[in-house]
């Protein structure tokens, strides 16, 4: 039988012509003088944007960077980084985000996927750590220099109409470099903008990474619309509720993470409002990138009473955002997903009610995985994107979200979502932050350990078994519970997963808990786990 389709978004009319660039300047002529962006200590108009890009590419043109070349260019949320891209682009070359706080193996991870062979910075600023030698180094013109890698880059080269080499994010598997064309991530931010409707003049605080897609694509749509971006070098919950209590912010894009971050940061309690406490909130918050629950949720309208919330899904291979749960749907859709971008069909790859691949077919779909065309081909079949999140068709007709296949738990040959107790779990008014993890057992094939990030606090075992048996199926409850500071996160910000599950079953053996019966329930006080350092595999 042939999986069921969910109502599709309205028609889209692909235009191949489009360009990023070319939007861009446009959007630099019509708005000219009116600022574009500022990072606290700088500000930039429109004119300013399009004098600066033009520069970068008479630079790159001198040195014969054009078609077919891939600039690794260092971001670290500063308004010269748009500048360096949209100069890149200018140049008819390919943009590589490279975040300036990666560790060197992870540079140059990037460097040898990618293929790029030059490195581009504004304020001659290098990524942390990474020092390369002189003979790798070129110079320019303008303060700016380029860096020649040592590698043969054994990838392909990158096509020439591909705009942007965004990475995946490695959470289940290898990270893939991904190419975007150019006429995939125009049409898509304007069918975007058919959606969310981001307006002139509005004022966007900018905390995401341009490296992480979601970071790139409300970036470049805030500029395109005629607002204005606040951008903040890193993410402070701190600095964040700070600005917000001033406001005048119409927008902020943050992963659910951030919202948890903030919640802990901005009040005493997550169930008290931040309004008592001198703050606000932007008038839409912007979330993706992970799922946000519906107790995060709740918490969040809580404690900012005067925001809304849009919710996207997607991916970076179909250009980011295919489904999105406008504020409207938020009260009885919280979870699941909302309206189909315009041009997206997507469908499950089950029976109605059952659990199934979720997968979707897009005008917008990536060029392929760079230098990968088995895995390219494994993930498109019949023009269906395969995005490896599994899901199900509700009553109410809304996809509901359960998880990646290769992180269900599989607990007593129960197939468990994390993000089911997650949710259940999430929603209780003590904590903000929690994370379940399958670990091996000898007996069940896994256990279930949920890891609880509330620094400072102590509760009950007693208290969280009786908090899931009231609310989840028996062969749910989690096994073990572990209280930490913060959860390890990926470099995009989104929590990672299998790097929690590393280090629990580390804690595990160290402190003998582990095998058969063992894991009766206890509470690791003044752990941290970190975010372990990617190795080259990852």
């Amino acid at each position: 039988m042939a999986p069921p389709d969910t109502p599709t978004g309205a028609r889209w009319d692909f235009d191949p012509t489009l360009r990023l660039d070319a939007l861009l300047v446009d959007a630099c002529r019509r708005f000219g003088g009116s600022e574009a962006m500022s990072d606290g200590g700088t500000s930039m108009s429109f004119d300013q944007l399009l004098f600066s890009a033009t520069g970068t590419r008479a630079v790159l043109a001198a040195a014969g960077i054009g078609p077919g070349s891939a600039v690794a260019v260092i971001v670290a949320n500063r308004p010269g980084d748009i500048a360096r891209q949209l100069g890149v682009w200018l140049a008819g070359a390919t943009v590589v985000p490279l975040n300036q706080a990666l560790p060197p193996i992870a540079v140059e991870r990037v460097l040898r996927r990618s293929g790029a062979r030059w490195i581009l910075s504004t304020e001659d600023m290098l990524p942390s750590d990474w020092v390369p030698s002189p003979k790798r180094t070129m110079c320019l013109s303008g303060g700016l220099h380029a860096v020649t890698s040592e590698d043969d880059h054994s990838v392909s080269p990158v096509r020439a109409d591909t705009a942007l080499v965004a990475f995946s994010s490695g959470s289940t598997g290898e990270p893939k470099a991904i190419e975007l064309s150019h006429a995939a991530l125009a049409n898509k931010l304007l069918a975007i903008q058919e959606m969310l409707r981001f307006g002139l003049g509005q004022r966007a605080l900018h905390v995401l990474q341009l490296n992480f897609t979601f970071g790139q694509w409300t970036t470049l749509l805030t500029l395109l619309t005629g607002g204005v971006l606040e951008m903040m070098p890193t993410f402070s919950p701190r600095l964040v509720n700070e600005r917000l209590a001033q406001g005048g912010i119409d927008r902020l894009t943050v992963v659910p993470t951030m919202l948890r971050m903030l919640l802990s940061t901005g009040t005493a309690r997550p169930n008290e409002s931040v309004a008592e406490h001198g703050g606000t909130g932007p008038a839409l918050w912007v979330t993706g990138g992970e799922p946000l629950s519906p107790g995060l949720s709740r918490k969040i309208r809580h404690s900012y009473p005067n925001s809304a919330i849009a919710d996207v899904y997607g991916l970076s291979e179909t250009s980011t955002s295919d489904l999105v749960l406008l504020d409207e749907g938020h009260y009885e859709g919280a979870g699941a997903f909302g309206t189909v971008c315009p041009g997206v069909m997507c469908r499950i790859d089950a029976l109605p009610g059952e659990a199934g691949e979720i997968q979707l077919k897009t005008p917008f779909l990536m060029s392929g995985y760079l230098g990968q065309e088995e895995a390219t081909h494994d993930a498109v079949r019949d023009g269906w994107f395969r995005t490896g999140d599994l899901g199900r068709i509700g009553a109410d007709g809304r996809i509901e979200l359960i998880g990646r296949a290769k992180t269900l738990i599989s607990r007593g040959a129960v197939k468990v979502s994390p993000l089911e107790i997650e949710a259940v779990y999430g929603g209780n008014p003590e904590w903000v932050d929690c994370l379940a993890v399958g670990v091996p057992d000898e007996v069940l094939g896994e256990q279930i350990h949920l890891v609880l990030a509330a620094s400072g606090s102590s509760f009950d075992i007693d208290d969280l078994r009786a908090w899931g048996r009231g609310r989840l199926e028996p062969g749910k409850v989690p096994d073990e519970f572990h209280l930490v500071d913060e959860l390890p996160l990926g470099e995009t910000g989104k929590v990672d997963r299998r790097a929690a599950a590393l280090i629990v079953e580390s804690l595990l053996g160290k402190t003998g808990k582990y095998g058969p019966g063992s894991c009766s329930g206890t509470v690791l006080r003044d752990v941290r786990i970190p975010s372990p350092p990617r190795s080259d595999d990852r």
